[in-house]
């Protein structure tokens, strides 16, 4: 027995060598690991997919629903065809023709004045806004303090206020042709009306200058350019109505121009809503500039409304100073 088993270890010994060997050889075949080498380089790297589906399933499952629910994104609207001009006009017009009554806005309004030093002054205040057509207006900027900034005009006169300015109050006659250099404000209260895009657009002539209509269709825009001839018989590009070819076709830009093309104000127009379900469409966003006073200002208008009780003799539409109110320093023409 002994010697079986001997004889059966010796065997299991050999088998055992031999099995050695032949790994050996098999292992002086690969290639080992060394510098430049990767021992890692042959082994599957898996997928984040493979690790975790359950999220991608899940992404997957849930665009599946939105596009079933809202359909595909939808195409930029394409713009209408043009109008001839007296057509284009009068959609804006009678848009506005729908008012009924004094407007009144409110909302946040910020930008920056130039002081009488020259220094830019930066504000941000609540905008109280009256306006009953074609140019009664009074624009309140207000702070905690009271009013900071004050526009207004009526048939017969524009007033401004500025507390910043030394609490400067300026009250003139309307007079065509005026600049603000002669008058020595930032921004003509009665050109405000038209940077509000509240004003008609005029398709007839208009005294003094004799105004000839045209109009230019861009991409976008459908231009009514209004070229009017000076004393001398020079004619001028006076003014600009930029009109959105798409609905509901009003004003997207206002310019003006002085007697050599030099633009005085731009106002940009946008985010129209009606005033009541079926009433007329009113900006919401009003962003003008005076390039030759270096004056901006931005109206986020929160809240458009009518108030039919308030008339153009009422104090709002009446100069501050013929209602007994008197200010540090006053420029007055009666």
């Amino acid at each position: 027995m002994r010697q079986r088993e001997g004889l059966i270890t010796s065997t299991q010994r050999r088998n055992r060598a031999t099995e050695l060997g032949g790994m050996a050889k098999r292992s002086a075949a690969m290639p080992s690991p060394g510098r430049g080498t990767d021992s890692r380089r042959s082994l599957p790297v898996p997928s984040a997919w493979a690790c975790h589906p359950a999220p991608y399933i899940a992404r997957a499952m849930l665009l599946g629903l939105v596009l079933a629910v809202t359909g595909c994104p939808p195409r930029a609207v394409p713009p209408l065809d043009p109008l001839p001009l007296q057509d284009a006009a009068r959609i804006v017009n009678d848009n506005l023709a729908a008012v009924g009554g004094t407007l009144r806005a409110t909302g946040s309004v910020d930008g920056y004045t130039m002081d009488a030093r020259g220094r830019r002054v930066h504000y941000t205040l609540d905008g109280f806004l009256l306006f009953l057509p074609p140019r009664h207006l009074r624009f309140d900027l207000k702070s905690i303090a009271g009013t900071e900034l004050l526009f207004g005009s009526n048939q017969t006169y524009y007033w401004y206020f500025s507390r910043p300015d030394d609490e400067s109050y300026y009250c003139r006659r309307h007079k065509p042709g005026e600049t603000l250099a002669d008058v020595g404000i930032p921004i003509n209260p009665a050109q405000l009306v038209d940077a509000l895009g509240l004003t008609p657009i005029p398709v007839s002539p208009m005294p003094p200058a004799e105004t000839t209509p045209v109009q230019r269709v861009e991409e976008e825009y459908q231009q009514l350019l209004f070229i009017a001839t000076d004393d001398t018989g020079r004619s001028f590009l006076e003014r600009e109505y930029w009109l959105d070819r798409r609905a509901p076709r009003l004003p997207r830009r206002v310019q003006f121009r002085d007697l050599e093309g030099v633009l005085i104000m731009e106002s940009r127009l946008g985010d129209y809503a009606r005033l009541s379900p079926n009433g007329p469409w009113l900006p919401r966003t009003i962003d003008a500039y005076w390039p030759t006073s270096d004056t901006h200002l931005r109206f986020h208008i929160s809240r458009w409304q009518v108030v039919p009780d308030i008339g153009p003799t009422d104090p709002p539409f009446t100069p501050p100073h013929q209602l007994g109110l008197h200010y540090r320093q006053e420029y007055i023409e009666e």
